[in-house]
């Protein structure tokens, strides 16, 4: 055996490891480069009207910006019921800080730090529960994203097929509520076998508690749509309402479920200026975008440092 090479790794197989590894890194910066290229050709070609139009904001800009708030509320409250669907107790405050000191790591790519990180920081709770409700959180997320998107069907200027696709995307991801009991046994499955623990006999996600989640992270795009149309209409842009909740949330959903991309940055920029190009005067779908991904880094930046002070960060020691 080679001197450091491990038992039962060849070169071979560590060779194609590592083609992996670049192949992975490829496709992030090729996802990225793209991403980025599509918003920057939007600013570049109307960066004059741009600057004319964020010269004064109104003060419905600045209450559209601290209405984005209270879905960073939201967030955390939707986890929280997920984490109780799984069986670990905790309580909401806690839960609330712990997710707003851990969120920023999903900036790193691959969501792998924003995982273990969570993960290790609530340990106390169980280390296999926080990782299960991930996969809870993913498909709550995706299934409210794609019901909020629903409302594209409602906005006049919005081509019927794409709303259609949307309304039937969103029927096949309301699949979970038929058994969450099902579901949960399938989630748990995969993390029993990567090495989670002993996977448990009691089934604690009940349809009640799913539902309650699934609604609450809806009313979310709802808020944001709100924020948006205050923020726009504070820099003299007027953009309906119905099409901001739609897109916005078909945006993030975009961005959410590229999870090589940290926080589907580029991808919810370069979705959202697509879904809002087709119904709104040239560029404001990228001035949007730009101004909700700002909005949102303020937000959590700030909420990262209220997190810390509440104790996000150590909850995973004993507490007396």
């Amino acid at each position: 055996m080679v001197m450091g090479e491990r038992p039962g790794v060849s070169s071979g197989g560590k060779r194609l490891s590592d083609n992996r590894k670049w192949l992975k890194y490829i496709l992030l910066i090729s996802l990225l480069s793209l991403s980025v290229w599509y918003v920057v050709s939007e600013l570049l070609e109307n960066i004059d009207w741009l600057r004319a139009e964020l010269e004064s904001p109104d003060q419905r800009f600045w209450i559209g910006c601290i209405l984005v708030l209270i879905p960073y509320v939201i967030y955390p409250m939707v986890w929280s019921q997920i984490l109780r669907g799984c069986g670990a107790e905790m309580p909401h405050g806690r839960a609330v800080s712990i997710w707003w000191t851990t969120n920023l790591a999903k900036y790193i790519p691959g969501k792998v730090w924003f995982v273990t990180g969570r993960a290790w920081v609530a340990r106390r709770w169980g280390t296999r529960l926080v990782i299960e409700s991930f996969a809870w959180e993913f498909t709550i997320g995706i299934s409210s994203a794609l019901i909020a998107g629903t409302v594209l069907l409602l906005h006049d200027g919005s081509p019927v097929i794409w709303g259609r696709i949307v309304l039937l995307l969103a029927i096949a991801s309301l699949l979970p509520l038929v058994s969450p009991e099902l579901t949960q046994r399938l989630i748990r499955h995969p993390i029993h076998w990567f090495g989670g623990g002993d996977q448990p006999s009691e089934i604690s996600m009940s349809r009640s508690r799913y539902l309650g989640a699934l609604l609450l992270m809806t009313s979310n795009w709802f808020v944001w749509g709100f924020a948006l149309q205050l923020i726009c209409a504070g820099i003299g842009l007027d953009v309906p309402y119905l099409l901001l909740v739609s897109s916005y949330s078909l945006a993030w959903g975009m961005g959410y479920a590229t999870l090589v991309t940290p926080a589907g940055l580029g991808v919810r920029e370069g979705g959202l200026t697509f879904l809002l190009a087709s119904s709104t005067v040239a560029g404001t779908g990228v001035l949007i975008a730009i101004l909700s991904r700002s909005v949102s880094l303020v937000a959590e930046l700030g909420l990262f440092g209220i997190g810390l002070l509440t104790g996000g960060l150590t909850a995973g020691e004993e507490e007396e």
